[in-house]
């Protein structure tokens, strides 16, 4: 991205009213993951120990962020991770506490959950805070959960029951399809469940398995079957894309029926239920990161924590750092316009938004779009671009067309 550097003094061109906080620990790595994240059990003294001291560290640097952007009034506040809930009540209160002054009064804070984490007392607590809660399920089939890597110890429809009868009214799942080994018929049973328990919104990610991950690994090594999954590429690497191309159109099919509404290539949601932080980031406003591994983009600037937990504590965390302490180890990079310009177009192909043309013409191959206008793919009028319906289905493909060679490498929408 570019070399670390110093912390910027310059404001922002414009008030930030959006900020993301990652607390990158887990109990375990699941086997596709390929987040920076670190295992901690915070039930040891060490643990514990580590969560605090994280708690200060975070607390430090939002002070610093307080005074140098002026922070005032948030809108959203999304605890993302990692595995936020693994912080605790004591923890997250304390967090929510120092962060109640910078909020606007209708303001969103989702936090993260793992259905481990989920108790009455958690709950309660959750539905008393007005928490937009996102609830990381994989696959209610346990199966599916165990070829993933991702713990079986606790249930998801327990948790989803906890939280409706704590009376929490926005209610998340995160789900993946693509997954090795399974069929259609494991993906009916899923959406049925959903469809079932009817949370407030639903994110239904496409499998991508990473180099270097452990699922990755079990695959090349034969351990699992390659089944259904989807951006692996072997010998079936064109019958796994079309069968993940298959699952997500009977992802749309079903949730739209149940009174979904689509509006992203991986989220649905109930009427006034998407997800406003995230739908303020794929329309391109500014936001803050807080965290190792966070980035924020601050107008024309873009920065990232390093990820590296060590180094963060000890320039933050109390007694070295505390609100007197310096910025966390970061790199910055100023974004050129046709990186501004591929952003765009790649963010409004998930929604479907239209793009002015003017904004995206330093990387839009326009020799392109008539093609794509004739497939039902793109639509364009008014001077303005956008992807339709059909082809948010295929976007990374549509993208890949859509931009100048130069501009091609790392196209994704998922």
């Amino acid at each position: 991205m570019g070399r670390p550097v110093a912390p910027a003094n310059r404001p922002p061109t414009r008030s930030v009213h959006h900020l993301y906080v990652h607390v990158p620990f887990c109990r375990g790595r699941c086997d596709y993951c390929d987040f920076f994240s670190l295992a901690v059990d915070p039930g040891a003294a060490a643990g514990a120990q580590l969560l605090d001291r994280y708690l200060d560290a975070l607390l430090a640097e939002l002070e610093l962020e307080r005074q140098r952007l002026g922070l005032r009034r948030l809108r959203t506040v999304f605890l993302g991770g990692g595995t936020p809930s693994l912080l605790g009540v004591p923890r997250l209160e304390r967090l929510l506490r120092a962060l109640e002054p910078l909020l606007t009064p209708a303001a969103e804070v989702t936090v993260e959950t793992n259905p481990e984490d989920v108790d009455s007392a958690y709950a309660a607590w959750a539905a008393g805070r007005g928490l937009r809660v996102s609830l990381g399920v994989q696959s209610f089939d346990r199966d599916l959960r165990r070829t993933l890597g991702r713990s079986t110890a606790a249930d998801p429809l327990a948790a989803m029951a906890l939280l409706r009868e704590a009376g929490c009214a926005n209610r998340g799942v995160d789900l993946i399809y693509g997954i090795p080994t399974q069929d259609m018929a494991a993906l009916a049973r899923d959406l049925a469940v959903v469809c079932h328990l009817r949370p407030e919104h639903v994110s239904w990610y496409e499998l991508s398995v990473e180099p270097g991950t452990p699922l990755a690994t079990r695959l090349a090594d034969g351990d699992v079957e390659r089944g259904a999954r989807s951006t692996e590429r072997g010998d079936d690497g064109e019958g796994a894309a079309d069968r993940a191309a298959e699952m997500q159109r009977a992802i749309v099919r079903r949730l739209e029926r149940a009174g979904y509404r689509w509006y992203e290539v991986s989220n649905y949601a109930l009427a006034g239920r998407q997800c406003r932080h995230n739908s303020a980031v794929w329309r391109g406003e500014q936001y803050v990161g807080l965290g190792p591994a966070a980035v924020s983009t601050l107008g024309e600037h873009r920065r990232r924590n390093l990820p590296d937990v060590e180094q963060y504590l000890r320039v933050l965390a109390w007694p070295a750092g505390g609100a007197s302490a310096g910025a966390p180890p970061r790199e910055e990079e100023v974004l050129s316009a046709p990186v501004r310009a591929r952003e765009r177009l790649l963010l409004a192909a998930r929604t479907g938004a239209r793009v002015p043309l003017t904004e995206v013409a330093p990387v839009l191959e326009r020799a392109a779009v008539p093609s794509l206008v004739r497939a039902g793919l793109v639509g364009e009028a008014g001077g303005t671009l956008w992807i339709t319906r059909k082809g948010r289905m295929v976007a990374n493909a549509v993208c890949v067309r859509l931009f100048r060679d130069s501009y091609v490498k790392g196209t994704t929408c998922r």
